[in-house]
């Protein structure tokens, strides 16, 4: 099983959410690889709090090709409370070949029961070879009229690559549009409703990151790991 993240619009959670989804998974023993594929996010790695931990990351891999270990992958990966996790480091290397996301993912599916992506807005090749291959996409997007009108310019070009394309409404800070009013304004189904958490973004940008099961987080991420049946 592999499950997709992409946000709506800039700072829609996509990267907290797919994180949180992961760690959550691997808790209740599934194998399970996190992987960041937006060269420009600065590395999914620093939200958990282990941009310091040995192991590969995504510039040393950026020539795979073909068929890929799958076991030499997963043990070249930093594990973070059982979780593999593939990211970027603060290289310069920014361009990402298809085919090494293709041979990667390939791998990381064939040695986990659970890949979870989280993937950029910006259509690109590499991009495009993961949406391909996800058994779901999941767009995360605030529950506002300004997220819906730039989350509904991201799904149009998912339509043509991304299976099993679905909404996780986000609450926002204050007054805002429905969970139900969001999925029928970008015409998806709704996988979750994710709600809002005060403390969340300090405990982001600390490396405190840690979803508890009864938090908004940890719900979500039980309820969308529920329904893909892993």
């Amino acid at each position: 099983m592999t499950l997709a993240f992409v946000g709506g619009c800039g700072g829609a959670g996509a990267t907290t959410l797919a994180a949180a989804v992961a760690l959550t998974a691997s808790r209740r023993g599934l194998q399970t690889m996190l992987i960041d594929g937006d060269q420009l996010g600065g590395g999914i790695d620093l939200a958990l709090g282990s941009e310091t931990d040995r192991g590969s990351r995504w510039p040393e891999l950026i020539n795979a090709a073909g068929r890929v270990s799958a076991a030499a992958l997963r043990a070249a990966l930093p594990l973070v409370n059982g979780l593999a996790v593939l990211s970027w480091d603060r290289s310069d290397v920014r361009a990402l070949p298809p085919e090494a996301m293709r041979s990667v993912l390939g791998a990381a599916q064939r040695s986990s029961d659970l890949v979870v992506l989280d993937l950029p807005r910006r259509a690109d090749p590499a991009s495009d070879e993961a949406f391909v291959h996800a058994t779901s996409t999941l767009v995360v997007v605030p529950r506002d009229v300004r997220s819906c009108a730039a989350a509904a310019r991201v799904v149009a070009p998912l339509r043509d690559v991304a299976a099993d394309l679905r909404v996780v409404a986000r609450e926002p800070g204050l007054n805002g549009l429905s969970a139900i009013d969001v999925a029928d304004h970008l015409s998806l189904p709704l996988a979750a409703k994710l709600g809002y958490e005060r403390e969340l973004p300090s405990q982001m940008d600390e490396g405190r990151f840690d979803p508890r099961p009864r938090s908004a987080l940890g719900r979500a991420s039980a309820e969308l790991i529920g329904r893909a049946h892993v």
